[in-house]
């Protein structure tokens, strides 16, 4: 009976160093802005990530509108925008997607400019 307590043990053990190990939950796709307006009945509520490029925004206010070329989303980041931030440029940003004035938008955003790769000097030969 003990040996049983204790593999029964160490089997939840093993299974909260997993889920903790990996972050808690799996990681959220990416949306486009269309695909998030389109289907916003699905996600009022709930933390998303939507990716699209800048075109305008307002530092006194941390905001920026973002779109796909078919849509806008205003999104409302909850710190200062990076420096890096500008109009045309492409951007991650992860938030609760709220409604207001009978349309979406996303509050409380974390917002990534641009990937990696657009930083890297290229190679000339």
């Amino acid at each position: 009976m003990r040996k049983k307590k204790l593999i029964l043990g160490l089997v939840v053990l093993i299974a909260i160093i997993f889920i903790l190990a990996r972050g808690g939950s799996s990681p959220r796709p990416y949306r486009t802005v269309s695909e998030l307006k389109t289907n916003a009945e699905d996600f009022y509520g709930k933390k998303v990530q939507v990716a699209g490029s800048v075109v305008s925004w307002m530092p006194e206010n941390n905001v920026v509108i973002i779109t796909d070329w078919e849509e806008n989303l205003k999104v409302e980041m909850k710190e200062n925008p990076p420096e890096t931030l500008e109009e045309g440029k492409r951007i991650a940003a992860t938030g609760i997607l709220r409604r207001a004035d009978g349309g979406p938008y996303l509050a409380s955003a974390s917002i990534e400019v641009g990937c990696k790769s657009e930083y890297r000097e290229e190679k000339k030969e």
